[in-house]
């Protein structure tokens, strides 16, 4: 019997680990790198071509992708690939902490993780915040369990993720201190640990951070990326141009549909049960709501870290939520449950129709929005009616049982939109700063000049007039002699030129030009109660677009033959 539960919850756990991995390497490279992203992909491209860069705040992630890009060809892929498989072994890290919450929370935590829309989101951004999160809770978790190497393993690799550490594992440590301080307990009891624990684990996060932070001693320079990351956590506080703290909120409100309402239950029911884990994760929760809103650079992809906590309370609740289900009475309670389903499903329907086609006539405006309220009101009259005739907890439980089924479905959907495979990947909330929609087409352009005038797709000779953006600069770098310049010179002649679209007009007489829609960015500011419902529905929002003048000299096109 021992043997074949076990059976059944590494099956489940594989499981959760394949869902993780599908969601994370699904259609990986497809989307252009952001800004965000190429600035620290760039740096590995450099790296591994044998260029000088300076590094910035995130050197363990340019470390192990300048490795990727020695080995492969440099690709929106493999600038992805460590966020995406440390995003999946996070699926793997509640196994770590079996012992103190359970077998059923571990596994419901691990299916959590899966499927999460704002880990789903991370996992897929080239970076190091999702490799910062799994390695942190690792550290912990290898820590408690009493293994030393993999403990200081993990913990090199997360002081190397730069920028990302600082807000994790200050808020995490000092959640930890005003637990012992209100609580008088420890939260962990860790396995019994040997005397000689610290020597082993500070020696493998020693050498972790020279291994890896030098590419086994090629790179020394990266290793100063980790005074960037210090440095860029604290200016995030004062640098300007981050979204404003109700697009914050409505960022995890939206996409965090049945995670939220969970946590407040795990939140309601943990203290009552007086459960340690959830108070810890109420003092962690509370404090990292105050720093993630509080910088001026904030951005909805900064609720990173707060997902962990909510994620764990989410399944305090749920367990909570199971502990109470009666199953006597279950056929009645899935009846409630269909009922309340096929309800929420037809006011949604035609909260949609309102949206989208609102009447003129008040009379039928009236109507539209009263077929909205009305099958609301009448799940309250169906859970009455049921609880009247047959039971009260059987129509309690097939309330809830509904609700959470369609917000469970809405969450996949949520998940599956913000991995960026929805129709419009470009108006999701969990991207930082505007997404270039025009990549593709501006690559091939410039590739199907330089294929007719020299015969090869990379060959041509290419300069960017005044763009300095580094998802620009990614976009074109297999051109190999591509060139920046602030203005135009008198006597430049390079083969094609990309300019922002109020370049002067003169070029006309020696390049012919074309505009390419460049990037794309969700315009905040005309925005309504109407918009938000139709970014819930389809993504479907008014955007600000960005274009560029893509310039070819026009003697190029006299004929192929001379080249």
């Amino acid at each position: 019997m021992h043997n074949r539960e076990e059976k059944i919850e590494v099956t489940l756990f594989a499981i959760a680990l394949a869902v993780a991995i599908l969601l994370r390497f699904l259609s990986l490279g497809s989307n252009a790198l952001t800004d965000a992203e190429a600035s620290q992909t760039l740096q590995a491209f450099h790296l591994a071509n044998g260029n000088l860069v300076s590094v910035g705040g995130q050197p363990g992630y340019v470390a192990l992708t300048t490795f990727l890009f020695y080995v492969f060809p440099a690709s929106n892929f493999w600038a992805r690939f460590w966020p995406a498989l440390f995003g999946s072994l996070l699926v793997l890290v509640p196994l770590l902490y079996k012992p103190w919450i359970g077998k059923r929370p571990a596994l419901l935590l691990a299916f959590v993780l899966a499927l999460e829309p704002g880990l789903t989101a991370i996992s897929r951004t080239a970076g190091s915040e999702m490799m910062v999160i799994t390695c942190i809770l690792a550290a912990l978790g290898f820590f408690l369990r009493h293994k030393p190497i993999l403990a200081g393993i993990s913990a090199g690799l997360a002081i190397l993720a730069g920028t990302p550490f600082w807000l994790g594992a200050a808020t995490l440590a000092l959640s930890l201190f005003l637990f012992k301080w209100v609580v008088k307990q420890d939260v962990f009891e860790p396995e019994k640990t040997a005397p000689k624990f610290w020597t082993p684990a500070l020696i493998s996060a020693g050498a972790t951070l020279i291994a890896v932070g030098t590419l086994f001693g090629t790179n020394p320079l990266i290793l100063s990326g980790l005074g960037s990351g210090l440095v860029d956590f604290f200016t995030a506080f004062v640098t300007k141009g981050g979204v404003s703290i109700s697009i914050m909120l409505l960022g995890l409100l939206l996409t965090q549909v049945l995670i939220v309402p969970l946590a407040i239950f795990g939140i309601a029911a943990g203290p009552e049960e007086k459960n340690k884990l959830s108070i810890l994760m109420i003092f962690w929760l509370l404090l990292l709501f105050v720093l993630t809103l509080l910088p001026a650079a904030r951005q909805v992809v900064n609720w990173a870290w707060f997902v962990i906590p909510l994620s764990v309370l989410a399944v305090i609740g749920l367990e909570a939520l199971l502990g109470k289900l009666q199953t006597d009475q279950w056929k009645l309670s899935l009846v409630e449950a269909a009922a309340v389903l096929a309800l929420i499903v037809y006011s949604y329907l035609n909260l949609l129709s309102l949206v989208n086609n609102p009447s003129a006539d008040s009379v039928m405006l009236r109507n539209q929005v009263l077929a909205v309220v009305l099958p609301v009101a009448m799940i309250l009259v169906v859970t009455l009616l049921v609880g009247w005739g047959w039971s009260f907890v059987a129509a309690r439980q097939g309330l809830v049982l509904g609700v959470v089924a369609i917000l469970g479905f809405v969450t996949f959907g949520n998940t599956w939109k913000a991995a960026g495979l929805g129709p419009r990947p470009e108006a999701e909330l969990w991207r930082s700063g505007a997404a270039p929609v025009g990549a593709q087409a501006l690559v091939s352009s410039v590739e199907d000049i330089s294929l007719y005038t020299h015969g090869l797709v990379d060959a041509i000779d290419v300069k960017l007039i005044g763009q300095t953006d580094p998802a620009l600069q990614w976009a074109l770098r297999e051109f190999a002699d591509l060139k920046t310049d602030s203005v135009i010179g008198s006597d430049d002649t390079t083969s094609v030129l990309v300019s922002d679209s109020d370049l002067s007009p003169s070029l006309n007489s020696i390049y012919r030009g074309q505009s390419i829609q460049w990037k794309s960015q969700i315009d905040y500011s005309q925005m309504d109660g109407f918009d938000w419902i139709k970014w819930f529905d389809m993504r479907d929002v008014p955007k600000t677009n960005l274009n560029l003048l893509l310039w070819a000299r026009n003697d190029l096109f006299k004929g192929s033959s001379q080249n």
